[in-house]
């Protein structure tokens, strides 16, 4: 029989880990992004690949379900969850996902894993309690005495302000789609720059497959480390990008040797797209950090017609002038209600004024944008958000533009992230 030591000794450090960047996300107030805290984890302890899968796993379930685990742990806790310790109500929220929605995990496991992260995090103190409410968890799940919450904000674990947005915009026949959808596990697409079946077959084999309903350029990724490390990759021939962003820059119908301003063109996808189909890019972007993203990127993929600016796009009509550019891409800055399901931390990060505040940026970004494009020429508007204040009311204020187009996405229509693009011109008087 195995003595308390070695059993600490044989502890899998992952849960650890994922407890820790929990621990950090609310810390920040949920404004870093989950899985760049989770990649970076991942490279600095050189976890192995299932290691790894869980690692995420954990993270983004117990960031998904947080507000439901909090109210299961309610029922077992003569505490308030609320009121504890930081750290310690994530060990507890840790814990109940793994034995409510990780149908692998006996619950002694779950028990004795809590109490191992308390003591490798330094708080000796909480394993009596945090072991005593797992237990009780376990029991009654095992009981089926488990009581569910009757409303949607607790169930599916959004700000009641977020669920009365998605009912405002797409009806309360359509909520608890968008809210299941919201809470799901994201597919990963890639888009080829080549010749697909040519790519697809120097990728190890069930790394990838068409995603042909998106596209004769599209691939469902399916195993997105085999995809990074591949040849193909550090090669430029693909690019990990969601269908939605895809389809959305094609919209700007771009034609060779036009000039195309991108004004928030970070992190490249769509950047790369124009340059792709022949046009002269000036890319802007006011961030160092994203900048460089967006030049490696493009560096990789050997776009050599794009024009690279550290640059706010406030300054575009006053750096390069007015009617200067034969298209512009504004892929604005938004409160992204659109992409939950690829990235749950967004919903504990926003506030409710969030998209109106936002929207007053975004109206005098696209005022910029058609004072710069020539006559006649398009200017693309897009937001990854669905809410009305950055949306249709946005381009409703417009008055000196025509709208030829728009479209509203919900998230999870067609397999598709959320968004909202708009095609408008700037008419002949």
């Amino acid at each position: 029989m195995s003595s308390p030591r070695q059993r600490r000794r044989s502890h899998n450090p992952t849960r650890t880990l994922a407890w820790r960047i929990l621990v950090r996300l609310e810390q920040r107030h949920f404004a870093l992004h989950l899985e760049d805290l989770v990649h970076q984890t991942v490279d600095e302890h050189n976890l192995a690949p299932r290691d790894r899968a869980l690692l995420y796993e954990l993270v983004a379930g117990c960031v998904r379900h947080k507000a439901l685990l909090e109210y299961y742990l309610t029922q077992c806790s003569q505490r308030p969850i609320d009121r504890l310790d930081p750290g310690l109500r994530w060990v507890l929220i840790l814990a109940a996902y793994q034995l409510a929605f990780l149908q692998r995990v006996p619950a002694h496991a779950a028990a004795n894993e809590t109490v191992e992260i308390c003591r490798h995090a330094g708080h000796v103190a909480w394993v009596g309690y945090a072991n005593a409410v797992i237990r009780t968890f376990a029991r009654l799940r095992a009981e089926r005495s488990v009581r569910e919450p009757a409303d949607l904000p607790t169930r599916y674990s959004h700000p009641a302000w977020i669920v009365q947005c998605y009912a405002d915009v797409f009806g309360a026949e359509q909520l608890e789609a968008v809210l299941q959808w919201n809470n799901t596990v994201p597919s990963h697409y890639a888009r080829v720059r080549g010749n697909r079946d040519e790519i697809l077959a120097s990728l190890p084999a069930g790394a990838a497959e068409p995603a042909l309903a998106f596209g004769p350029d599209i691939l469902r990724v399916h195993d997105t480390t085999a995809v990074l490390h591949s040849a193909a990759f550090r090669e430029g021939k693909l690019y990990l990008m969601q269908p939605w962003s895809v389809l959305t820059a094609r919209q700007l119908g771009v034609r060779p040797g036009w000039r195309v301003l991108d004004m928030c063109a970070a992190p490249g996808g769509k950047t790369i797209i124009l340059a792709d189909d022949g046009a002269h890019v000036v890319a802007l972007d006011n961030s160092e950090h994203r900048l460089r993203a967006l030049t490696d990127n493009v560096r990789r993929c050997h776009a050599t017609n794009v024009d690279i600016r550290l640059l706010d796009a406030l300054e575009a009509l006053e750096v390069f002038g007015p009617r200067s550019f034969d298209a512009v891409l504004l892929d604005a800055p938004c409160a992204n209600l659109g992409v939950i399901q690829r990235h749950p931390e967004i919903r504990w990060r926003l506030t409710p004024d969030e998209p109106s505040r936002l929207a007053r940026h975004q109206r005098l970004l696209l005022d910029i944008a058609l004072r710069v494009v020539k006559v006649g020429g398009p200017v693309l508007y897009a937001v990854c958000s669905v809410a009305p204040a950055e949306t249709t009311n946005v381009v409703a204020e417009i008055s000196d533009a025509v709208c030829e187009h728009q479209a509203l996405v919900r998230p999870g229509e067609r397999g598709l992230d959320g968004g909202y693009s708009a095609l408008l011109r700037v008419p002949n008087v």
